[in-house]
């Protein structure tokens, strides 16, 4: 990956500061016109590697800053406005020296590497999507980028970030720095017996992050996929000193908790963890229910006074949280159905089918005070009622006219299918499904089979068909509960 300083030359008049980085040692900075130089200066070594220089200018950038010229009237009133002596050297018909001509006197081998593009002003839509173009085509795969967006005009900070961050899908780069050299803020500082204006260079690569956390965020809430949230806070952990680690240890935490949830909805544990002979921390890796309860938790425990720079990413943790809410309930089937709606709402039809299937059968074994968790109750008795149900209703009550209870002592315990003590288990379950309740089970049954067969049959179901089922099939159990 190799470094590329992108920047926006600006048209104004530049009074020549000393631009400084974090706390650097200030007796051997220079005075300069031009921010862009600065950046490049601090970056030198890595540009001289395999470094790309692209600057962006505009019809009067380039006449009024980007090749030397001669000092005009104008910037003779501009420069009364300097507090610095260096006002001194502006003069009418003198010569103004351009950034080029900087950037070489800085090192002719990074000269070499300039290269300028020229973009429209930016005054209309058009003009926005043309510059927009012309930036990300200067963008290279596998770039680490480093922009300057001090003299950027109108929109171009805000276009900025929208090219970066597409760029970052469509080429795989980096960002690396987002410069802006905060003029506003400057400072007078005494340099080697002289007073020398010194202006900080700010790095804004967190509103990036801002916005990279913000997709992560959206992603977990619409697919349940903590991966970049994760990805974005070890990247940011991994960077810090031991010391300061200690500050981070309860946001690391959440986002810990966070993955977990991620990965148990991804995996459809609807399990209750109190109930699971796993211990401690284990026993979320099995639980949805119990996973949410470890992640709230750790929302409403959580302590980030100390990480200023990440507490967007915690503000965003807590409305990921609060969108899970649905999650905390107290019966295995109440959790079962939030998972199957927070799925229909967000597209996850496969694992929608899974948790509807599940849940329908956990509503009855505790409707019928079954272990929901219990083999014996949940797929010998509750799973083989519903096959009776569906059975009797599709073509046996007609034939025979038998009533349920007959049906099953002669279909199912004469011919030894089940044993004779769950009899009553059976038909008491059986009697409370009802024909369109046990017409949703059949029809779940088949689409789910569908699905996790890869569509192989003669006749595989569209996938809208597939979703409309699924919409279909969690109200009519909802109505028929």
């Amino acid at each position: 990956m190799s470094l590329h300083f992108m920047a926006v030359l600006g048209t104004s008049l530049y009074e020549p500061v000393c631009y400084r980085f974090g706390d650097e040692d200030l007796s051997k900075k220079q005075e300069r016109q031009f921010v862009q130089t600065a950046v490049i200066e601090h970056y030198k070594e890595e540009l001289k590697e395999d470094g790309k220089i692209t600057v962006f200018v505009t019809q009067k950038s380039k006449e009024m800053n980007l090749n030397d010229r001669e000092y005009l009237e104008r910037d003779k009133k501009a420069s009364e406005r300097w507090t610095s002596k260096k006002k001194n050297d502006v003069n009418i018909g003198g010569e103004k020296p351009g950034l080029l001509k900087e950037i070489r006197k800085l090192d002719e081998e990074l000269r070499n590497k300039v290269n300028v593009e020229q973009i429209p002003d930016g005054g209309n839509e058009s003009e926005i999507w043309e510059q927009f173009g012309k930036i990300f085509e200067a963008v290279n795969k596998g770039d680490e980028i480093v922009f300057d967006i001090t003299h950027a005009f109108r929109s171009i900070p805000l276009l900025a970030l929208a090219v970066v961050n597409y760029a970052k899908v469509i080429k795989g780069r980096k960002v690396k720095s987002i410069c802006y050299g905060a003029f506003e803020a400057n400072e007078i500082v005494e340099i080697n017996g002289a007073d020398v204006k010194i202006t900080q260079v700010i790095d804004l690569t967190t509103f990036n992050d801002i916005l990279a956390w913000s997709n992560a965020a959206d992603g977990f809430i619409r697919y349940g996929n903590a991966d970049q949230i994760k990805e974005m806070f070890d990247l940011k952990y991994n960077n810090v000193s031991g010391q300061e680690k200690r500050n981070w240890s309860s946001l690391k935490k959440i986002v810990g908790k966070a993955d977990v949830l991620s990965n148990t909805l991804r995996t459809s544990r609807g399990a209750d963890g109190n109930r699971l002979s796993s211990k401690g921390n284990k026993k979320s890796q099995s639980s949805i229910k119990s996973a949410y309860k470890e992640f709230a938790d750790a929302i409403k425990d959580g302590d980030t006074k100390y990480i200023d720079e990440v507490e967007p990413l915690y503000k965003l943790l807590e409305t990921v949280s609060n969108s899970f809410e649905m999650l905390d309930k107290e019966k295995n089937y109440e959790v079962g159905l939030s998972v199957v709606k927070w799925c229909i709402d967000n597209g996850m039809i496969q694992q929608g089918y899974t948790a509807l299937e599940e849940t329908m059968i956990t509503y009855l074994c505790d409707k019928h005070n079954l272990d929901d968790m219990c083999y014996h109750d949940r797929e010998v008795i509750v799973n083989q009622s519903i096959n009776i149900a569906k059975n009797y209703y599709k073509d046996h009550n007609e034939k025979t006219g038998l009533g349920k209870k007959e049906y099953i002592y002669n279909e199912y315990v004469t011919t030894k299918k089940m044993e004779k003590k769950d009899m009553e288990h059976f038909v008491c379950i059986v009697e409370g499904i009802s024909e369109e309740l046990a017409g949703v089970f059949d029809k779940i049954k088949e689409c789910r089979n569908d699905i996790n067969h890869f569509g192989m049959r003669e006749k595989p179901l569209q996938y809208t068909k597939l979703e409309d089922n699924l919409i279909e099939s969690y109200d009519a159990f909802r109505e028929n509960m």
